[in-house]
């Protein structure tokens, strides 16, 4: 039998951050140079918080500055590992936790991530809701701050985990924008578009994933994964 590996983004995909990430970020940026960037949830879509931080900086005028985008990161981090369980609009996408929990009953299919967000803020989001544990392993918005790198990169270190070869047509990104589309599509990979909310419809549309869903209760979703890797 063949061995799949599904590739999780977090954020609208997995669970709904909420404000607080936007907020800390932009603290950080008062605090540092008394700039009021007002991060803005469209600033996040399918970015790599590697990306957003340069691109802050930049607007700054602060270019190619790895000593400040480290101190910034330092800082979220911290941010986040204090206050992020009290985040009071942070909530699971509906049926995410019984649908990893029927991916851990699937013989030969592992998980991963492929995420924007830091390693550690990444675990911290998860870590609140008990996902933590469903991941060992992923491409992280400090890998890289172009998305596309991160989905092969994730798929490398699975295979070098799991001691195991996932061809292209058996691996599947699942996320909810058009980035995430574009880096499975980059590598010939399979994408489960999530449009958690009714503004990522038609951008995942346009997109073309090879399946869209709106949360992990469709009743579809299971069959096409089976379909798909039957064939």
């Amino acid at each position: 039998m063949k061995k799949r590996l599904f590739l999780f983004d977090i954020d609208g995909t997995l669970i709904f951050a909420g404000g607080c990430p936007r907020i800390y970020f932009s603290r950080i940026f008062m605090e540092l140079f008394q700039q009021d960037l007002r991060f803005i949830a469209k600033d996040f879509l399918g970015r790599t918080d590697s990306f957003i931080i340069r691109q802050a900086l930049k607007k700054l005028g602060y270019s190619n500055r790895p000593d400040l985008e480290a101190l910034i990161v330092r800082r979220f981090i911290a941010l986040m590992n204090d206050e992020f369980i009290h985040c009071p609009d942070s909530t699971l996408v509906p049926g995410v936790r019984e649908f990893l929990e029927w991916c851990n009953t699937q013989e030969d299919l592992y998980l991963g991530l492929i995420t924007g967000n830091l390693r550690p803020s990444a675990y911290i989001k998860l870590e609140k809701f008990g996902l933590d544990a469903y991941f060992e392993s992923g491409g992280f918005g400090d890998d890289s701050i172009e998305r596309n790198e991160l989905s092969r990169l994730a798929v490398q270190r699975a295979e070098k985990l799991y001691d195991a070869v996932f061809f292209p047509e058996d691996v599947y990104v699942f996320g909810d924008t058009p980035h995430d589309v574009a880096c499975a599509h980059a590598w010939n990979y399979q994408c489960v578009g999530v449009a958690s909310t009714e503004s990522r419809v038609r951008p995942l549309l346009e997109s073309q994933p090879q399946w869209i869903i709106r949360d992990y209760n469709d009743s579809g979703l299971i069959d096409f994964l089976n379909g798909a890797s039957a064939n």
